[in-house]
């Protein structure tokens, strides 16, 4: 998927999907997609992602070091239908916290056809 920009280089580790709940071993998703930080960098916030990150501490900047941190660890099932669900523009100004993401009709279905996968089940290639 050429439109996975954002996880060329993403750190795994094992542990529980931020969607589908299940023990996997997850990738980084940004939740503002790396190839819209430029737009953000030293300017405003996307809406809702202030107030979805305040509970994580101080009033969050648009700084390079918020940008790259700001996210959620997906496992690789998850985190591919996502970035096929919608462009990084779209991801970055509409679907920009976990909350956006999960109350939208089709990721709610796939995420819940995934969680009642086995653990070693899914391939997403």
């Amino acid at each position: 998927l050429a439109e996975i920009a954002d996880d060329e280089d993403a750190a795994e580790a094992e542990g529980e999907c931020e969607l589908c709940r299940r023990s996997l071993a997850l990738t980084f998703h940004h939740l503002v997609p790396v190839a819209t930080h430029s737009r953000y960098l030293g300017k405003c916030l996307p809406h809702g992602v202030a107030e979805a990150a305040s509970d994580r501490g101080p009033a969050p900047q648009p700084s390079r070091e918020f940008l790259h941190s700001y996210g959620a660890m997906l496992c690789r099932f998850c985190h591919s239908t996502v970035h096929r669900f919608a462009p990084n523009a779209v991801l970055a100004e509409r679907f920009n916290t976990l909350d956006k993401l999960r109350e939208q009709p089709p990721l709610a279905r796939f995420v819940e056809f995934a969680s009642r996968q086995r653990q070693s089940a899914c391939r997403c290639r």
